[in-house]
């Protein structure tokens, strides 16, 4: 991770999930559940038939300053809003937009996606919508998870994480 390269991501999404986890408390979130089975479906599937995705670095399509608030930002609000998803949308948009290697993105969407979460933890806290014995249960294993995934992936690399991700996307889904 280079974190010179995420500063202003990192920005962008804590103010966008802040405004997605805002949002989400002032209206019915019903459509949401509903809509997000085909989301992680079509994700599945565009990995699955994506066979290079990731595989190695290719050709920056935008800045990072464009990224930071087009991309980054409408994922930062996704996760602020729904939730699921995040990493692999933060990881498959740096892949395409900004041309890494899915090593290098898994690696940087991990930081956004702890700005995410941070975040919108802060909004849900002053709203009182936090259960707190079972996030700090979900936080424990997101770390167990972390430290096993972080090790594995830079073992096994962007085959590996390709394939991960149609398996996490269809489970979710």
């Amino acid at each position: 991770v280079k974190p010179l390269l995420i500063i202003p991501m990192i920005f962008s999404v804590a103010l966008a999930s802040a405004i997605g986890a805002y949002t989400v408390q002032q209206i019915d979130a019903q459509l949401l559940f509903e809509l997000m089975p085909f989301v992680f479906i079509v994700i599945a599937l565009y990995s699955l038939f994506s066979k290079n995705l990731g595989a190695s670095s290719s050709l920056q399509r935008i800045t990072t300053n464009q990224y930071s608030a087009s991309a980054a930002s409408a994922i930062g609000f996704s996760d602020g809003f729904a939730g699921p998803g995040p990493g692999t949308f933060f990881a498959l948009s740096m892949v395409r937009l900004l041309g890494m290697d899915f090593v290098r993105a898994t690696g940087h969407a991990k930081s956004l996606n702890f700005t995410t979460n941070l975040s919108s933890l802060i909004i849900f806290t002053a709203g009182g919508e936090v259960v707190w014995l079972l996030g700090l249960s979900m936080a424990a294993g997101q770390i167990l998870g972390a430290k096993l995934g972080a090790k594995t992936v830079i073992k096994k690399g962007a085959g590996f994480i390709r394939g991960i991700t149609v398996v996490v996307c269809i489970a979710i889904s």
